[in-house]
């Protein structure tokens, strides 16, 4: 991982491997807050990465780093949220990297110690997340993939009926999203 002030992505970048014999397609998009992009830039972005994955992606993976869920990534999640509300949580994933700074601990023991909107964050998506040791080399860092990809599997399969989160999704969730803007704009006033 590479450090940086702001997003390293700029716009959506597809790169594909074979793990196994299987064809892994990734899109990178640019952080949701970063401050070089308008806000409906991003969205581009997203829109755009939903159709590099044609016919969408199994899985959307949202990234932060182990440590206090600072009010950024509170802000950050809860765009995401307002993004992808509706649907889209049943494809969602949330990987913490830097699992070394927990220093022994597990992922579950620092969710419980931590911020209780981080664990309603990760309830959102089914409870869905695991850490990756950035530094991690060999066996470990194949173990860490395996997890991911166990954890993308079981979810297409409890998706089996939908198993990607497509460009219709999407627009659907951004309708039903309006519909509850619009709806709560009308009580506020009458």
């Amino acid at each position: 991982s590479t450090v940086s002030a702001t997003s390293v992505t700029k716009t959506c970048e597809k790169k594909e491997t074979k793990i196994d014999g299987r064809t892994i397609v990734v899109v990178d998009t640019p952080g949701f807050f970063d401050t070089c992009f308008a806000q409906e830039e991003t969205y581009k972005e997203v829109v755009k990465c939903v159709k590099l994955c044609y016919p969408g992606p199994h899985a959307i993976i949202e990234v932060m780093q182990v440590g206090p869920f600072t009010q950024e990534e509170k802000d950050v999640a809860e765009l995401i949220h307002n993004y992808f509300n509706f649907i889209a949580k049943d494809y969602m994933i949330i990987l913490f990297t830097r699992k070394d700074y927990l220093q022994g601990k597990t992922l579950k023991t620092f969710l419980n110690e931590g911020d209780a909107s981080l664990r309603e964050q990760i309830g959102k998506c089914g409870g869905r997340c695991l850490a990756f040791n950035n530094k991690a080399e060999g066996r470990e860092r194949e173990e860490q993939v395996q997890e991911l990809l166990g954890m993308i599997d079981d979810m297409v399969e409890k998706n089996s009926q939908a198993p990607c989160y497509t460009e219709e999704m999407l627009a659907r969730d951004q309708r039903e999203r309006k519909d509850i803007i619009l709806k709560t704009i009308r009580q506020f006033f009458n």
